[in-house]
């Protein structure tokens, strides 16, 4: 008699199999895994500015740069 595997069957069939053959999934650890959230990737430079631009300025420089996702900017005495 022959019966139909479960689901969790067949993962395990699955992972034995990719284990024998040296395709783990533990054999790569992702990049940044177990790091500081972002310390995988290079730093961005960050502009400093002394004076407080126009709104129309930062919009168009700040707010809608890079494709919309915006620029970094520092402006050091505005508060």
């Amino acid at each position: 008699l022959f019966l139909p595997p479960k689901k969790t069957d067949l993962w395990w069939m699955a992972r034995i199999l990719a284990l024998l053959f040296g395709q783990g999934w533990a054999d790569e650890v992702p990049l940044g895994h177990l790091e500081p959230f972002g310390s995988w990737a290079p730093g961005e430079a960050v502009e400093e500015r002394s004076d407080v631009p126009t709104p129309e300025e930062f919009f168009k420089t700040y707010s809608t740069a890079d494709g919309g996702y915006g620029r970094p900017v520092i402006f050091r005495g505005a508060a």
